[in-house]
């Protein structure tokens, strides 16, 4: 059974009329520039000539595609100065994953609340993303810009839902930030659903490809569920490993336990080969975090705290 067969059996994305639940609720809509570019995305054979066009035709956009690919995230020995020539040597499913990530974080909302911290929120999903990448790179090395994008986005509906149904939302991410549970769990127990779910509606509602819907809306899944559904050795894994991830502006070494016994129980990894994982991400995060313009340094120091808990060293003293 393919993956994708296997992620709709699961139906993740049909748990819940939320069209009918979210009738009040604004989507976000995409750039015209970028719809096209779904659409060209999605067709039965995408044109690299038309993909280049239409990246193009958003300057801010092909930029970004362009220092990413020059990035050390991808060690080209030449570097790029086109899209056509960033696509001609990455390849149209690495690209054009990266363009759809890259648009849709202009197009989310900033809810006006004191629970949602824009510059956190985005810092998160980036450290989370890069690490997905890092982890996927030993058994899924042909996915890794699908795993990227799919953890990049994983939490886009938490920003839409605090911003349009806030009535119904706001109380349920507010218990989030004073019990410490994961927020997946209390979604569960209040809708029946959670943010993954919804997250994979609005991708779908814009069109995004089949694969990135389904795999962002299994990524909040426990092992046992993911076994169950033969997803545990699909690009959902990495993903789903990375979402545990405490926010670094909270990382401590207990909230660091998840990931930690995900690493290894999920993916097989030993403490020494974790600890080549967190050196390649730290070596990453300066070009990435730099593309989104965002600092590094609380992430460095995450990073740091990680190392360290890996290395079998004291817990260092909060500053």
């Amino acid at each position: 059974m393919s993956l994708f067969k296997k992620i709709r059996r699961h139906a993740a994305v049909a748990r819940g009329d939320f069209g009918a639940m979210f009738g009040d609720v604004e989507i976000p809509p995409l750039p015209a520039a970028v719809s096209r570019l779904v659409a060209e995305v999605n067709s039965a054979e995408p044109d690299v000539e038309r993909l280049a066009k239409l990246l193009s035709s958003s300057p801010g956009l092909a930029a970004k595609v362009i220092k990413t690919v020059n990035s050390s995230f991808y060690g080209l020995r030449v570097p790029v100065d086109n899209v056509k020539r960033a696509v001609t040597l990455m390849g149209l499913e690495q690209v054009r994953t990266l363009s759809l990530a890259f648009a849709t974080l202009d197009a989310l909302p900033i809810p006006a609340t004191e629970y949602f911290n824009h510059d956190i929120f985005w810092t998160d999903s980036l450290f989370r993303a890069t690490m997905a990448r890092t982890l996927a790179r030993k058994s899924l090395p042909d996915q890794l810009e699908q795993v990227f994008t799919v953890s990049l986005l994983a939490d886009l509906a938490i920003p839409v839902l605090l911003d349009s149904w806030s009535d119904y939302y706001l109380p349920v991410f507010a218990e989030r930030m004073s019990s410490g549970r994961r927020l997946a769990d209390i979604e569960r127990d209040h809708f029946n659903w959670d943010h993954a779910q919804a997250g994979a509606w609005i991708l779908q509602g814009w069109g995004f490809p089949d694969e990135l819907v389904c795999c962002l809306a299994c990524h909040t899944l426990n092992r046992e569920e993911l076994i169950e559904e033969g997803l545990d050795d699909s690009p959902v894994v990495p993903v789903a490993v990375a979402s545990l991830l405490p926010s670094i502006s909270k990382a401590k070494h207990e909230n660091l336990q998840p990931f930690f016994l995900a690493v290894q129980t999920w993916l097989g990894f030993e403490d020494q080969e974790l600890a080549g994982v967190l050196e390649e991400v730290r070596l990453a995060m300066a070009d990435v975090f730099n593309l989104f313009k965002l600092p590094d340094h609380v992430a460095t120091d995450c990073l740091d705290l990680m190392t360290e808990v890996v290395a079998g060293r004291p817990e260092r003293e909060d500053t």
